[in-house]
């Protein structure tokens, strides 16, 4: 397994965080960025489409219900974009959730999110996998344990 950080050692990771809400937002990009990555955050999940199209991203942290378009339909927006590109290798997209499995999970797969990972998000559950093969924790990062960010 490689780290996201590994992806391309001539530039700094890029993570796109899409969450309503302004006080989950506040927290987990000060998460990311502790981590040494870059965080764009996208309000709701029109802005996150728009962003897709503007920068290329390593990961997406989607949440799912968010007001105008909610992130399922935005991520199938997102990978219809990737096919209408020919992208190679698509970003990853981890689909937030309030429950811990369940449907909810299977809308996340089912619109072509890679994962699920349960809010509220702390240091220890910012561990979304991606399609890539990589994980969000770096291992030479001054806070990692093997449990997460400490």
């Amino acid at each position: 397994m490689h780290t996201i950080a590994e992806s391309d050692a001539n530039r700094k990771v890029r993570i796109l965080l899409a969450d309503d809400n302004a006080a989950n937002r506040k927290k987990v990009r000060k998460m990311i960025s502790n981590a040494g990555y870059y965080c764009d955050v996208a309000e709701n999940d029109v802005d996150a489409v728009s962003s897709f199209g503007k920068k290329e991203y390593d990961l997406i942290l989607m949440d799912g219900e968010m007001p105008i378009l909610n992130g399922y339909d935005a991520t199938r927006i997102i990978r219809k974009e990737e096919t209408t590109r020919g992208v190679t290798m698509p970003v990853s997209v981890c689909g937030m959730i309030a429950g811990s499995g369940g449907e909810e999970a299977l809308r996340c797969l089912e619109a072509g999110m890679d994962d699920t990972i349960t809010k509220p998000l702390n240091r220890t559950s910012l561990l979304p996998c991606s399609r890539n093969g990589f994980v969000l924790n770096p291992p030479n990062y001054r806070g990692y344990t093997n449990t997460g960010f400490e």
